[in-house]
C-alpha cells in the first residue's frame, strides 16, 4: 500500500461529502503533496456502502455535516463491514462532543477545511499505521496458529484438542466420540527408517485421518505417535465399533513413503460424550478416559480397540492415590525398617540381619512391600527412599554396636535404579560417615541381573563400594544369567541363594540347584547364604550341601529392632 508521494501506485480515496468543490480542494491538496490519486465522491449511506463493497480503497475522507448523513454514521457503516480502512474527518466545524464520540468510535484524525495542508501528512500517517496494524494482526494470527497447530503435520495440537474438548463437552452440547489412535511399533519404525522418513509417516497418517472425517469433526496430534479424532453425532457403542473398523481399514491400505510400502497397525481407545465424562463432562476427563481405554487396548495386543468403561479407570485412580500417598509417606516419615536375622546353620548363632522396608500407613496400616515397592521403582522414589533405608540401617548398626553387638552384619538392598545413580559410591560413603557406622558391618545387596548387565561399569562401581570397606552380596542368585568369568572378577563376598531353590517345585527333592550354587560359591571363595528357609528339614539339607548360613521364617520373621533384642542378647 503506498504511503509516500514517491509511490508509483495511485492513492485511492473515497470521499464522503455533499460538496463537490470541497472534494476538489481536498484532492488538489493531496496532489500538491506529490500523490497521484483516484477518487470517488458519495454523499449518502447507500452510495458509500456500494463503493465499499467494490473494495480497493486506501482511505475514507468524510465531511461531518451533510443533509442526509454525518461522519459518525459513515464511520459506523464502515466499521460494520469490518476491516481497518483509515477514516479521516475533514470538516469546517464539528462540535466537541461529536468529535470526542467520533474518536471514541475509531476516527483516526480531524482536518479543518481551512487547513488542508495537514491532509496529506495525516493520510500518509494513517495508511502507514493501518499497514502496521495489518502486519501485527498477521503476526498474531501466525502466533495463534503456532500455538494451536502441530508444525509437523499441520493439524491441531494437543492444547487445541483440549480446548476443543472443553467447548464440546459442555452438558448442552450434542453427543460425540473421542478416539485416540496410537501407531504400533512407531519407535522401531523411527529407528529403522530414520527421523526424516518417520516424520513423513506421521504426516501421511495425519492426511489419511483428516480425509476420513467430516466438516463437523476434528483431528489432532495428541503426542509423538498418537492422534485424536473428535467425531460428531456418535452416541453409542455401535457407532464406536463402526469407527474402529474404518480406522483398521484405513491403516490396512498401507502407506507409500518415498517409494517404500509400509504397513502399519494401530491401537485405539475411545470415550463417548456424555456417557464417559464426569464433573459436568469436562474435556480433560474425557481425554483421560480415552487414554485409559487405549492402555487397555494396548495390553490386549497390537491392533486392538476398546471403548471406555468405568472399571478401566479404577486401577489407575487407585494407583494415583497410592503414588501420592507414597510421596507423603517419605515426607512424613511413615517408612520403617524391619530386620530379619541371618543365622549360622550349624550353631544357630545370629551372624547378621537384613533390613527390609515396610510402610506403616496411618490410614492403611502396615502395607505389603509387594504392593508399594514396584511403584517406588517406577516413580523413581526408590532413590530417596533407598538412601533413607541405608541411613536408617547404618544408624541402627551404631546402636547395636553400642549395645555390644560389634560384629553384627546389617544387609541393605540396592535397587537397579539406585545402582545406576552417578557417584553412587560417594553417596554411600557419605551416608555411612554421617551415621558413624563401621563400614565393615554394612553389606550391600544387588540382584544378579544388575551384576550381569554392563559388566565393566558394574565392576568399576562394585570396586568403588568395596574400597569404602563395605561387603557385597549378590541377591536372588540363580535366577539370572550369570557369567562365571565375570563372577570371578566381581569383588563380592557372598551369594544369596534365591528362595525358589530352597522351597517349592524348583528346589527339587535333593536341592540340586542350591547344591550347585554352594559348590560354585565355595570354589570362588565366596560365602553362601540361603533365603526362604522355613523348615528344619530344609535347614538340614542345606547343611549337607555345605551352605553355611540361612535366612527365613524357620529362624525368625522380620521384626523391629526392639523385638530382636532378646535373640541378639544370646549371642553377644
Amino acid at each position: 500500500m503506498p504511503v509516500s508521494p514517491e509511490s508509483a501506485l495511485p492513492l485511492r480515496v473515497l470521499f464522503v461529502d455533499d460538496s463537490e468543490l470541497d472534494v476538489e480542494l481536498a484532492a488538489r491538496a493531496l496532489r500538491q503533496s506529490g500523490h497521484r490519486i483516484e477518487w470517488t465522491r458519495v454523499e449518502t449511506g447507500a452510495a458509500m456502502e456500494e463503493q465499499l463493497a467494490q473494495g480497493g480503497w486506501d482511505v475514507v475522507i468524510c465531511d461531518h455535516n451533510m443533509p442526509e448523513f454525518d461522519s459518525v454514521s459513515a464511520l459506523a457503516l464502515l466499521q460494520s463491514r469490518g476491516g481497518d480502512l483509515p477514516f479521516v474527518i475533514v470538516s469546517g466545524m464539528i462540535p466537541d462532543d461529536i468529535a470526542i464520540e467520533a474518536m471514541r468510535r475509531g476516527a483516526r484524525d480531524f482536518v479543518s477545511k481551512d487547513n488542508l495542508s495537514r491532509l496529506a501528512p495525516v493520510v500518509e500517517r494513517e495508511i502507514r499505521e493501518a499497514g502496521n496494524r495489518a502486519a501485527l494482526r498477521q503476526a498474531q494470527a501466525s502466533l495463534e496458529h503456532l500455538l494451536r497447530f502441530d508444525p509437523l503435520t499441520g493439524i491441531a495440537n494437543v492444547d487445541f484438542l483440549l480446548e476443543h474438548l472443553e467447548h464440546r463437552s459442555a452438558p448442552e452440547q450434542a453427543p460425540f466420540l473421542l478416539l485416540l489412535v496410537d501407531i504400533n511399533r512407531f519407535r522401531k519404525i523411527m529407528h529403522g527408517m530414520g527421523m526424516v522418513l518417520a516424520n513423513r509417516v506421521l504426516r501421511a497418517v495425519a492426511r489419511r485421518l483428516s480425509a476420513l472425517i467430516g466438516e463437523d469433526d476434528f483431528v489432532a496430534r495428541a503426542s509423538s505417535d498418537r492422534f485424536a479424532l473428535v467425531l460428531s453425532g456418535i452416541a453409542d457403542p455401535a457407532g464406536a465399533e463402526a469407527w474402529f473398523e474404518r480406522l483398521r481399514e484405513a491403516f490396512a491400505a498401507g502407506f507409500s513413503i518415498q517409494g517404500q510400502d509400509l504397513y502399519l497397525t494401530c491401537s485405539i481407545g475411545a470415550a463417548l460424550h456424555p456417557r464417559s465424562a464426569d464433573k459436568e463432562n469436562e474435556g480433560l476427563d474425557l481425554m483421560q478416559h480415552a487414554e485409559a481405554a487405549l492402555e487397555t487396548a494396548k495390553r490386549a495386543g497390537p491392533g486392538q480397540a476398546r471403548l471406555f468403561h468405568e472399571r478401566m479407570a479404577q486401577p489407575e485412580k487407585g494407583r494415583l492415590v497410592l503414588e501420592a500417598a507414597l510421596y507423603h509417606a517419605l515426607v512424613n516419615h511413615e517408612f520403617v525398617l524391619h530386620y530379619q536375622p541371618q543365622v549360622d546353620l550349624a550353631t544357630g548363632r545370629i551372624t547378621g540381619v537384613e533390613a527390609l522396608l515396610r510402610w506403616q500407613s496411618p490410614e492403611r496400616g502396615l502395607v505389603s512391600p509387594l504392593e508399594f515397592i514396584p511403584l517406588l521403582e517406577e516413580t523413581g522414589l526408590i532413590v530417596p527412599v533407598g538412601e533413607w533405608v541405608l541411613g536408617e540401617a547404618c544408624r541402627q548398626s551404631v546402636k547395636w554396636a553400642q549395645a555390644g553387638h560389634h560384629n553384627l552384619r546389617v544387609a541393605v538392598n540396592l535397587s537397579a535404579l539406585q545402582f545406576q545413580q552417578p557417584r553412587l559410591a560417594e553417596s554411600v560413603a557419605m551416608v555411612i560417615q554421617r551415621s558413624g557406622a563401621d563400614p565393615r558391618n554394612i553389606e550391600l545387596e544387588i540382584t544378579e541381573n544388575i551384576a550381569m548387565n554392563q559388566e565393566e561399569e558394574v565392576l568399576d562401581t562394585l570396586q568403588q563400594l568395596r574400597d569404602i570397606g563395605v561387603s557385597l552380596a549378590i541377591d536372588d542368585f540363580g535366577t539370572g544369567y550369570s557369567s562365571l568369568s565375570y563372577l570371578q572378577q566381581f569383588p563380592v563376598n557372598r551369594l544369596k541363594i534365591d528362595q525358589s531353590f530352597v522351597r517349592g517345585p524348583a528346589a527339587g527333592s535333593d536341592l540340586s540347584i542350591a547344591r550347585a550354587i554352594v559348590a560354585m560359591g565355595t570354589s570362588l571363595g565366596l560365602e553362601v547364604i540361603a533365603e526362604g528357609v522355613e523348615t528344619a528339614d530344609q535347614r538340614s539339607r542345606l547343611q549337607e550341601c555345605g551352605c553355611s548360613e540361612g535366612q527365613g521364617y524357620h529362624f525368625a520373621r522380620p521384626a523391629l529392632p526392639e523385638d530382636l533384642a532378646p535373640a541378639l542378647a544370646q549371642w553377644r
